[in-house]
């Protein structure tokens, strides 16, 4: 397809069309990087673009990357479509509105709810704890894709790396019937071809590879060797030609006596804590650049994966990932009032994160709630917990590439493929308990909250401790904030990594995840801060997280 990004100035205003002040599109308003940078918020903001379009023949999408919250978009004054989530991807076809010259306006109301998905944006006038400013309106990019009569929609890969195959499903716009094609790639290497019969949108196809294509240093994909297979999607209509090109990875995750497994070998995580927020752009990476620094700077300390907590991050986040065998855990971002009307916006938001992320190699995981945030009373209450073990049905039918960690950190329903344990007490007095995985099952304590919710058994699912660390550097500030205190200088904030690290790396356990990758505003526990500025030598780090 071809594309032109609309990013740039745009007209903008609060609360009504006036447009009297212009903002850099795709940052929010609270945004530095925007041209506006106020923190005041409003409800509702407006953007309006002018552009020029020659039409061709061909159909044309108008995109947009992410709006935060509900968006209303308008084409030369026609209403075009709405769209409801803040973290995923939309798009209408304008082809019918397009003149020469356009006027693109729309209206994005984010009344800032605790009853949404809203990750760590905060609901109140001030940031607190762990949490920061809020992202109103555009803050990713806005583009234009010319596309075929019909189109691929989305077309998702299962991998099965046991069968030597990958299962296909394929979604072809405005109810197509036909034939599509499939061609497979790799480096270059043309690997196969697959026809896939459509039948009212729909296809299902299965590609079966040679025995001697699966293999490690051939096809599969892992941290070592991050294979990508290109797949070329071709859908004819007529004489009209639609293509599309994606790539997915050969590999398979499975959990088995207490232990995570990647292509039937066992996969130890080293993973860091990682919320991909920036001083002068907040959830929008300044660009693709910044993304790879992120993961190069934690490969770099020692870490083999990180989490991304509470976003669903830029896709060049994953596409990157899955490049430089970085393994990913992909987050739902949460809510704070357990309602009907949450759980609907929850589920919506959910299914297109992972839709948006299906073919991404290097996530394993995802895990749909967080420390009970949303289900306050799931440790005794039964609707709260038979909801988080429905979503961890709903994934695993779904995605059943993917491990489930069902209410990350405590009370936990039995519907989890992770025991996942979040400690920030952990040291040296505490350390014990870590030598034995079923110590701490036996215990069912993290902190002070119990990690199993009232009628859930444990069933031998692998303890990874998910949260740890946390600790914070004192800048002479009285607001910033961290976990059990905070350190005064490099020789205490090494000593205190080192006292948490040391009796861990040798533990029994699956893994673990350090808090956090960098310090986030008031928050500040990072390895790097803010700018990315490394507060000691990232071969210090490897020291402790890779022994």
């Amino acid at each position: 397809m071809d594309t032109e990004l609309l990013d740039g100035t745009w007209e903008f205003s609060f609360d009504e069309p006036r447009f009297d002040m212009n903002i850099t599109v795709p940052f929010c308003y609270e945004s530095k990087r925007s041209g506006i940078g106020i923190k005041e918020h409003h409800d509702t903001v407006w953007y309006r673009r002018r552009f020029d379009y020659s039409k061709d023949g061909r159909k044309v999408l108008l995109s947009f990357g992410a709006v935060d919250y509900e968006a209303e978009v308008y084409l030369n004054g026609a209403y075009i479509g709405g769209h409801k989530g803040g973290f995923t991807p939309f798009s209408f076809d304008i082809t019918d509105h397009l003149e020469d010259v356009n006027v693109l306006e729309v209206k994005v109301t984010d009344r800032n709810s605790r009853y949404l998905p809203m990750g760590k944006q905060r609901w109140t006038d001030e940031n607190f704890g762990c949490w920061y400013t809020p992202v109103t309106g555009i803050w990713q990019s806005v583009w234009l894709e010319k596309a075929g009569e019909y189109r691929a929609e989305y077309c998702h890969f299962i991998p099965s790396v046991s069968q030597q195959r990958v299962d296909i499903e394929l979604c072809v716009s405005d109810g197509y019937t036909g034939d599509a094609s499939i061609d497979f790639s790799l480096s270059g290497k043309r690997r196969g071809r697959v026809i896939v019969p459509v039948e009212k949108g729909i296809g299902l196809s299965t590609y079966a590879f040679p025995f001697d294509d699966v293999r490690d240093y051939d096809i599969l994909w892992s941290p070592e060797t991050p294979n990508l297979i290109d797949a070329d999607i071709t859908i004819m209509s007529g004489g009209n030609e639609d293509k599309v090109s994606t790539y997915f990875g050969m590999r398979e995750v499975s959990v088995s006596d207490g232990r995570i497994y990647l292509n039937g070998k066992i996969l130890y995580q080293r993973l860091v804590l990682d919320q991909g927020w920036w001083p002068d752009t907040l959830l929008t990476p300044p660009d693709a650049k910044a993304l790879e620094k992120d993961i190069r700077s934690a490969m770099e300390m020692g870490f083999n994966g990180a989490r991304k907590h509470q976003k669903a991050e830029d896709p060049r986040y994953c596409y990157l990932a899955d490049k430089l065998g970085f393994i990913v855990w992909g987050e739902l971002q949460s809510w704070h009032r357990f309602t009907g009307f949450s759980m609907r916006a929850a589920l919506s938001d959910l299914m297109e994160q992972v839709s948006r992320d299906y073919n991404h190699p290097s996530i394993i995981t995802w895990v749909p709630l967080n420390e009970s945030w949303g289900v306050g009373g799931i440790a005794t209450g039964d609707r709260q917990r038979d909801f988080a073990s429905s979503l961890y049905y709903l994934l695993s039918s779904y995605d059943p590439s993917r491990l489930v960690s069902t209410n990350d950190g405590w009370e936990q329903p039995s519907e989890t493929d992770i025991y996942a344990v979040h400690d920030y007490r952990f040291a040296s007095d505490i350390a014990s308990k870590y030598d034995n995985p079923m110590r701490i099952v036996e215990n069912n304590i993290a902190e002070s909250r119990p990690l199993l919710c009232k009628s859930a058994e444990y069933s031998g699912q692998p303890v990874m401790l998910t949260e740890f660390g946390g600790i914070a550097f004192c800048d002479g500030s009285e607001d910033t904030w961290g976990y059990y205190g905070k350190v005064h200088n490099a020789e205490e904030f090494m000593a205190r990594i080192k006292d948490a690290v040391s009796h861990l790396i040798s533990a029994p356990i699956a893994g673990f995840c350090y808090t956090q990758l960098t310090d986030v505003e008031q928050e500040t526990n990072g390895l790097m801060n803010a700018d990315r500025t490394m507060k000691l030598a990232p071969e210090e780090y490897r020291k402790v997280f890779l022994p």
